[in-house]
């Protein structure tokens, strides 16, 4: 689970004293260079002292749960369970988290693409001007010419672009989404902020009520790439949907109002390596 933590910890803080004394003055029990050129070093804070300095700080701020919301409801699932059969406190009052100081590390938000193996392009583009203005982009507009007027159109609303199918297909742009649709397609009890957003047309308007697809792992594909998941949709003869990132704001937003986000619509960084860190409930030793 990755938090925010919008309120940072002032300069000279007893927190961020702590941990900045311990990165400074000890070795780190892993230091790994992957890849992609990013260096990851882990510290162990096993004092008591400096554990109760940190979370003495940490008790009155608040942090925005930016990726993981599923794994945070399975930790408050289980301990429901178990402390509902009897078994009292125990290491499933505890959970993992990647806590991150929003002010030193500004959060970047990337997009979500989507790749819809069982429909053609043509046939999305056509079902969707029921509701959307469809544009064919000029032929020989390459991807990345193609996103920049995604962006564009994504600077006064909201707007999405259509891709797959294989060479010479085009790309297509959907942006101006008819007001009274959207709100037809949206469930009760959201905010207008949430009805707002992107993913949420996307999955409610779009995947939901003009294309009739059921949103399930396996009819609608997630890819952080648009490059990769339009390859993904012409190998499969389907399409991929390119999506604006949302903004940081809108996301705290949301959040304020006690809402999440659509699930999988956003990309948080920055984030630990996957793998690196792991936690059992198996014991010591």
């Amino acid at each position: 689970m990755r938090g925010c933590c919008p309120a940072s910890s002032p300069a000279g803080s007893t927190a961020a004293g702590v941990i900045g004394a311990v990165a400074a003055e000890r070795a780190p029990l892993v230091s790994i260079a992957t890849e992609d050129g990013v260096t990851h070093r882990l510290w162990r804070l096993g004092d008591p002292g400096e554990q109760a300095t940190i979370a003495g700080d940490l008790a009155g701020r608040r942090a925005l749960i930016a990726d993981g919301h599923h794994r945070y409801a399975a930790y408050l699932g289980l301990q429901a369970e178990l402390r509902a059969a009897g078994r009292g406190a125990g290491p499933w009052d505890y959970g993992l988290a990647f806590l991150v100081d929003s002010d030193a590390y500004p959060p970047r938000v990337g997009a979500i693409h989507h790749v819809l193996p069982s429909l053609g392009p043509d046939r999305a583009a056509e079902l969707a001007k029921g509701a959307f203005t469809v544009q064919d982009l000029p032929s020989g507009s390459g991807l990345a010419e193609a996103q920049g007027c995604l962006a564009e159109a994504g600077r006064t609303g909201i707007a999405f672009l259509l891709a797959g199918g294989g060479p010479g297909v085009a790309l297509r742009l959907l942006s101006q989404p008819d007001p009274v649709q959207v709100a037809a397609s949206m469930p009760a009890g959201v905010s207008a902020p949430w009805q707002s957003l992107d993913a949420s047309v996307f999955q409610q308007l779009l995947v939901g009520r003009i294309w009739g697809i059921t949103d399930t792992l396996r009819d609608v594909l997630i890819n952080h790439d648009a490059a990769e998941a339009a390859r993904i949709a012409s190998s499969l003869g389907g399409t991929a949907v390119i999506s604006n990132a949302p903004s940081f704001e809108d996301v705290i937003q949301i959040a304020a109002r006690g809402e999440r986000v659509p699930s999988k619509s956003t990309s948080f960084g920055p984030k630990p390596r996957t793998g690196l860190i792991l936690r059992t409930f198996g014991p010591p030793g």
